[in-house]
């Protein structure tokens, strides 16, 4: 086929339509002709990559209908429509990461672009946890820079989660900016768990418009060498002796990090210490604890607890993107604060004397952190059981196998050492939550036991193992069910567990990690609509 012909074919599969999703007027769109590039010198004839402008309001505008698509079909399309043009996928991924990159917070402005090819190896991991505001934004100025530099989109971009493939980076950014369209402002985070259903498209016949090898397309995340972990040790506990308080940075080798930084090159470094590693530790963005407690701590944890606390801590903050509040010892709940005292003595101790310490002393802890309890945030209605047979709210019911071998053993084990209702529905809380990824699906699927075996669920199934954890363990508890307005502004139906400790039903969604015993940050309590209150689920 001579090159007529072909021109000729590209014009027919361009004329594809795709998405629509325009939610505004039109935007002008202005095209001007960019130089040629010429393929052959002998030839005659040139094809042109066309320089292209479009209304950021547009871009915006055209997520609702991608995110849509994707949410229905697992898929994304061939092209998008963008005001009064189609485009390709992949130049919509342009168009979304450089209209962040621009004007992140806004709804003005013009992106100017040429035409990207789509990814030719798409790849990924199974992801869970949170993409925080401040590395997705990073990561737009990244993927710009790439299609820029490359002239295709990333296969794959490596961010703290892991490796984001090419069509969930577009799922991603459809959602920011839907976010952005519908509650004028950008999230907090991005879910990464929804990414997982997205399916991969069949690998691009075409070439890129960019030849040149591509030797490395993820983005290089920022390290720290152990010796200066080590060296920053010593300052942090010396600033927490002297101020009662943690400070708000910390410098680790010349660089200023933020303390959620620090205590996860903290936790990774006593670990990557005990097993014999010397290298570099990489390290992302996170956020820091949002509801720190604890108790009185007392008595010393050995060397090998305080490493198997270290790897918790590091695992939780790779999963989450967050600090925990808390961490269960054997000695008790340890609040955030008292975390950085604890590992900096460890640290500290091996930069001086070249071998981790035998154990740590807790009792000092109380000199140096102010404790934080729940008790303020303990909730207080229904401070009596309505229900005579209280009985009920222990007993095996429908999906809450409380009987069950497998759940009776995992009760006991999260609340060994512990005594008071309180803390042992708490430690149960916690584990749910923290080892569990949420799953989007109705009603009931796996019941206690069997997401108890696959670590996932939705809210339903979330609560199905959390009340039988429980109800195993001696603590009453019962399902509710209600219509929440949750902090995205969807409204949808929704299940969480209630707890009956010291005399009150205690509130208990585990579905989110922003939520603790008692207290619930992902959906509004002052606007709930109450379906009821069950001893068993009947969906």
């Amino acid at each position: 086929m001579n090159l007529r012909g072909i021109l000729f074919l590209c014009l027919i599969l361009i004329s594809i339509s795709g998405i629509y999703a325009e939610e505004v007027p039109p935007q002008n769109v202005n095209a001007t002709t960019s130089n040629a590039v010429t393929p052959n010198s002998s030839s005659k004839e040139t094809i042109t990559n066309q320089t292209k402008n479009t209304t950021i309001s547009s871009i915006i505008s055209a997520s609702s209908a991608v995110k849509t698509q994707i949410d229905t079909k697992k898929e994304i399309t061939p092209t998008v429509k963008v005001s009064m043009e189609n485009v390709s996928s992949s130049d919509y991924l342009y168009l979304m990461v450089k209209s962040l990159s621009t004007n992140p917070h806004g709804f003005t402005g013009t992106v100017t672009y040429t035409s990207k090819q789509a990814a030719t190896n798409s790849q990924g991991d199974k992801l869970t946890g949170q993409l925080v505001l401040s590395e997705y934004l990073k990561l737009a100025q990244d993927i710009t820079s790439y299609m820029d530099t490359h002239g295709k989109a990333p296969d794959y971009m490596s961010t703290s989660r892991g490796k984001i493939k090419y069509e969930a980076l577009i799922y991603i950014y459809s959602r920011v900016l839907n976010f952005k369209a519908t509650q004028k402002k950008l999230p907090n985070f991005v879910y990464m768990d929804p990414i997982n259903q997205v399916k991969t498209a069949p690998v691009a016949e075409t070439k890129p418009v960019n030849s040149t090898p591509v030797t490395n397309q993820s983005t290089a995340k920022p390290t720290a060498t152990l010796n200066d972990i080590r060296s920053a040790s010593a300052s942090l506990v010396s600033f927490m002796d002297k101020n009662k308080k943690l400070p708000g940075t910390v410098m680790v080798g010349g660089k200023q990090l933020s303390i959620d930084q620090y205590l996860y090159l903290l936790s990774k470094g006593l670990v990557q210490i005990k097993n014999g590693g010397t290298g570099s530790i990489s390290y992302g963005t996170y956020n820091g604890a949002t509801n720190s407690h604890g108790v009185k701590l007392s008595g010393n944890l050995l060397q090998s607890e305080v490493i198997k606390l270290a790897q918790q801590v590091t695992t939780y903050m790779d999963t989450y993107g967050k600090s925990p509040d808390n961490i269960q010892t054997s000695k008790g709940a340890m609040q955030y604060e008292a975390i950085f005292h604890v590992f900096g003595r460890v640290m500290s101790y091996q930069a001086t004397y070249k071998k981790l310490p035998n154990y740590v002393r807790l009792d000092v802890l109380s000199n140096v952190v102010p404790l934080k309890t729940l008790n303020s945030t303990k909730p207080a209605e229904n401070t009596t059981n309505p229900v005579n047979n209280t009985s009920v709210f222990l007993k095996a019911s429908k999906n809450c196998q409380v009987n069950d071998p497998t759940i009776i053993a995992m009760a006991n084990q999260l609340t060994l050492g512990v005594n008071t209702t309180w803390e042992k529905a708490e430690a149960i809380f916690n584990w749910v939550r923290d080892n569990l990824t949420y799953s989007f699906y109705y009603n009931t699927k796996y019941g206690a036991v069997n997401t108890l075996k696959n670590k996932t669920g939705n809210c339903v199934d979330h609560s199905h193992l959390l009340i039988a954890l429980t109800r195993a363990a001696g603590i009453e508890s019962r399902y509710a069910h209600g219509t929440c307005q949750f902090k995205s502004g969807s409204v949808y139906g929704h299940v969480w567990a209630e707890l009956f400790i010291d005399g009150k039903w205690v509130k208990a969604d585990a579905s989110s990690s922003s939520n603790n015993l008692g207290v619930i940050n992902n959906w509004n309590t002052a606007n709930v609509v109450m379906k009821g209150v069950y001893s068993e689920l009947s969906f």
